[in-house]
């Protein structure tokens, strides 16, 4: 008998000791302009509400599409317009070993 796809997310994680899950949120900043990523880090204005990775931050295929998926996130309609865009996130990585 076969698993169905969504049995696998059901299944609970290995705990690994070694890696870390960067699922979450994260902050965001859309870029409309397609400045390179050291023009968007130059000039760091990240949006107030955070991403959920993983996700993606466009909901809308195309604005006269007859089919639009289901906005899922709530995120700004605005961010459909964003063709590319950084995130940000902290965390600790502890050191291993002998290192």
């Amino acid at each position: 008998m076969m698993d169905s796809p969504l049995s696998a997310s059901a299944r609970p994680l290995k705990v690994r000791p070694d890696r870390v899950c960067l699922n979450g949120e994260w902050y965001f900043m859309p870029d409309f302009d397609g400045r390179s990523p050291a023009e968007l880090l130059a000039s760091a204005r990240w949006e107030a509400q955070p991403v959920r990775v993983p996700s993606s931050w466009r909901w809308m295929i195309k604005p006269h599409e007859p089919f639009q998926p289901y906005d899922l996130f709530g995120y700004p309609a605005a961010w459909n317009d964003a063709q590319s865009g950084l995130l940000r996130r902290t965390f600790t990585v502890e050191p291993q070993g002998d290192a």
